[in-house]
């Protein structure tokens, strides 16, 4: 009895481990089991992620990316993926999980060489989020941190240039938001409070496109509290170089009408009426010459049917001033140098040097071209850049060298920006072949 028991016993026990032997070739148990599947290389996970992200697949997408970083934690693909799926949370516009994706990899490594990035996209994410100067600002401060921490940090970093970019875009946003404020106040004749908006502008961002007008209803809300001093030191300013387009015109027409100055006393240049040849007679011994010469109109259209005629408005004489003036004749060129200001009818370019080219026989202005420090005024229109080309007689103005523009509340900024004044359109081109079209009210994309 004994030794049946015990065969039935041996019997069970072999059982029992070819039955688990069996199921273990199948599908392996435990820690131990789990360690032992097979997992793709590091790279080829990464890839996978990758393609799906390129295909807007951002579910399937982070799945892998989250599995990389599961099982390689120290691979060099998953620095990467860290990125990826900030990107994918910044894409889904889910930027408070794509601000703790970035931050934790600053944070981690901080001396990365993908740090640059991580900080650009940190700005980014609260840059995104303010829509409009009547919001509130603190997103936008947040971003600028971040900007600024790229050029102290990696100052020969490839996103240095772009941050600069947004550092000049988010104090030309902050400019508008202290205009929009003082606006307001100024509206509800709170003069008081609408000078220290004002006068925060003037004092902290001279350098963007809302300065002349803060500089001229600061002199406003001077002359209202009865403080005409101060009022008119702030209109004398605006005139300075007449930068201030529209703005230095009313400021003039207040300083006549409320403080007795002569208009003749705003400019005080030698008037010199030139035509075709004297282009070329060059008077000596005077600092400033002033130059006013009417563009040729432009030549009928060549072709079997005459088109229709179109009326084209003129926009009358170009004005020229400079404190040096210098001809070559054999380039049919005038150069003016010196606080170069052009003006033609409600448009004013300033620039340090023009170059006037001229026609045959010095007989009309073909193209003007403008270098240095480059500033463009037409009404609510301000544009900046290092080189312009102008040609008067089709109203086409090419920015070139970081140009910028300013129109109302819209920004547009890239490698070469074509303002047609005719059409009263803006065509911006970038190294992304990125273009879009401005219009007066509103930014149509192409």
């Amino acid at each position: 009895m004994l030794r049946r028991s015990l065969i039935k016993g041996g019997l069970a026990l072999l059982f029992i481990f070819l039955l688990f032997s069996c199921s273990s070739k199948k599908k392996p148990i435990g820690l131990m089991g789990e360690a032992l599947q097979k997992v793709p290389p590091p790279e080829e996970i990464y890839n996978q992620g990758l393609l799906l992200y390129s295909k807007k697949k951002y579910s399937k997408a982070l799945e892998k990316f989250e599995l990389l970083k599961k099982r390689y934690p120290l691979n060099r693909f998953t620095i990467l993926a860290d990125l990826k799926i900030g990107d994918i949370h910044f894409a889904r516009k889910e930027y408070l999980e794509a601000i703790s994706a970035y931050e934790e990899f600053v944070k981690l490594r901080p001396r990365d060489e993908m740090a640059p990035y991580a900080l650009f996209r940190l700005g980014e994410c609260y840059r995104v989020q303010v829509k409009s100067p009547e919001r509130d600002l603190t997103y936008l401060k947040k971003a600028k941190e971040y900007y600024t921490k790229i050029l102290e940090r990696f100052p020969r970093s490839e996103y240095a240039g772009e941050a600069r970019k947004r550092l000049h875009y988010i104090k030309e946003f902050m400019a508008r938001h202290e205009l929009v404020v003082g606006m307001f106040y100024y509206r509800l004749r709170k003069y008081r409070a609408a000078l220290g908006r004002f006068r925060g502008i003037v004092e902290n961002y001279s350098d963007t496109a809302a300065y002349y007008k803060a500089l001229y209803y600061m002199g406003m809300c001077y002359m209202y509290l009865g403080e005409r001093e101060a009022s008119e030191r702030a209109f004398l300013t605006l005139l300075e170089g007449f930068q201030g387009g529209e703005y230095s015109l009313k400021a003039m027409k207040i300083l006549e009408r409320e403080f007795g100055y002569s208009r003749e006393a705003f400019r005080p240049v030698v008037r010199m009426e030139v035509k075709g040849e004297e282009f070329f007679k060059e008077e000596k011994g005077k600092e400033k010459v002033k130059m006013v010469k009417k563009i040729e109109k432009a030549k009928r259209p060549t072709g079997k049917r005459r088109k229709k005629k179109t009326r084209v408005r003129k926009r009358g004489p170009v004005t020229i001033e400079a404190k040096k003036v210098e001809s070559y004749r054999a380039k049919n060129m005038v150069v003016f140098t010196g606080d170069v200001i052009v003006r033609q009818g409600d448009l004013f370019l300033y620039a340090s040097r023009v170059e006037a080219y001229l026609g045959k026989g010095g007989k009309g202005i073909k193209r003007l071209r403008a270098l240095g420090n480059v500033r463009i005024i037409q009404g609510e229109r301000f544009g900046r850049c290092e080189e312009a080309d102008y040609y008067s007689g089709e109203g086409i103005i090419v920015l070139k060298g970081n140009p910028q523009v300013w129109y109302g509340e819209s920004t547009i900024a890239g490698d070469r920006i074509v303002i047609d004044l005719t059409k009263n359109t803006a065509e911006v081109e970038s190294r992304e072949r990125v273009k879009a079209v401005i219009y007066p009210e509103e930014v149509e994309a192409r």
